[in-house]
């Protein structure tokens, strides 16, 4: 006999809870400024120390089968008006503009509008960023649809894709 307790030990796994379209229901509840460290590959010839980079790091509690599951989302620091790529390029029509990580999730979250991204107002989408920074919260949250995206690292390891970020109202 084990000295361990079946019932304790062995249970269903929790996983997102996706719709038929394969969104799930999500809040961000944190935005904060954060340091990590970035792996340098180390030979004889190059030494040079790991770089700890400033990124900020956007905390969501996303609706789970079993439970809420906490995810987050790492940008840079930069907000960038120019367009990375361009989707459905064609005639005019059905054109989806792209930015760097950071400009897309703060205009698919409603922090700024696509007319502000412009060089003339870089100074209202800082405004913007930092107003989002100190008011989301547990409390204020932002609620929203995305997907999930498999991490280019693992397979298995899924997160809130980007691009798919939509606002929906309180749940």
């Amino acid at each position: 006999m084990s000295d361990y307790d079946f019932d304790d030990c062995v249970s269903i796994a929790n996983r997102p809870d996706k719709n038929l379209q394969g969104y799930v229901k999500s809040k961000l509840v944190d935005i904060s400024l954060t340091n990590i460290e970035i792996k340098k590959p180390r030979s004889k010839n190059n030494p040079e120390d790991d770089v700890v980079q400033t990124v900020f790091k956007f905390s969501f509690i996303v609706k789970g089968k079993k439970e809420d599951i906490k995810m987050s989302r790492i940008t840079g620091t930069k907000i960038s008006t120019d367009v990375r790529h361009i989707k459905g390029k064609g005639r005019g029509t059905g054109e989806i503009h792209e930015y760097n990580a950071l400009t897309q999730i703060c205009l698919n979250l409603g922090i700024f509008k696509k007319e502000d991204i412009v060089d003339d107002k870089e100074e209202l989408l800082i405004k913007s960023l930092k107003k989002a920074v100190e008011s989301v919260n547990e409390e204020n949250s932002i609620y929203l649809k995305s997907k999930l995206e498999t991490s280019e690292k693992s397979n298995d390891f899924e997160n809130i894709s980007i691009s798919s970020i939509q606002l929906i109202d309180k749940f």
